[in-house]
């Protein structure tokens, strides 16, 4: 349920944040893996740096982390890349799945 909350939020601030503010659009990549434990999910856009945002308070991704922490994953962690016009958000959270053995 964290995932898919954490991943809501990042896919909201790259539409609303990112693309919405580019006159042609633009296109959202999604990735998300396992790797040792962890599940990474990276949501990855154009942006334009001083492009005023469309709505919103900036806030998205602060909530991100912060919902991890209040979930009880301490071990949550978020990372942001910002390279010229392309933006890469990726939540780190621990992949054990409710109900798996």
């Amino acid at each position: 349920m964290a995932a898919a909350a954490s991943a809501a939020t990042l896919i909201e601030n790259a539409v609303a944040r990112g693309i919405a503010n580019l006159p042609e659009g633009g296109t959202v990549r999604i990735e998300a893996r396992c790797n040792n434990g962890r599940m990474f999910i990276t949501i990855e856009n154009r942006s334009i740096r001083d492009a005023p945002p469309k709505r919103g308070n900036g806030m998205g991704h602060n909530e991100t982390c912060a919902s991890g922490w209040r979930r009880g994953m301490e071990k949550s962690e978020l990372t942001r890349i910002s390279e010229g016009e392309r933006y890469e958000a990726t939540v780190t959270l621990p992949a054990e799945m409710e109900g798996a053995r």
